[in-house]
């Protein structure tokens, strides 16, 4: 199926359009890829309630979410960078 999906691509839109579909792909699979913390956060915020304790829950989680936001603006800068270059 991905095989016949990048034939069409490929055929009907040309080199330039095929490079920007596997652009897109590369960079969808980069956001699904979340580096395990959905594994951690499964485990440690059920032992925090198993242990009825909120506040361990709530810093843990500040920290998964600055973790997240970090690792977003890295990787906004490392795309957004050979964007502009392009564009010179």
């Amino acid at each position: 199926m991905v095989y016949a999906d990048m034939n069409s691509v490929s055929h009907r839109g040309g080199k330039n359009n095929y490079g920007l579909y596997i652009l897109a792909a590369s960079i969808i699979s980069m956001f699904t890829f979340d580096f395990g913390m959905s594994t951690a956060v499964t485990r440690f915020v059920s032992k925090y309630n198993a242990e009825r304790d909120q506040q361990s829950v709530n810093n843990f989680l500040g920290i998964v979410y600055k973790l997240y936001f970090l690792i977003s603006g890295i990787v906004s800068v490392l795309l957004i960078r050979p964007v502009r270059e392009l564009k010179k």
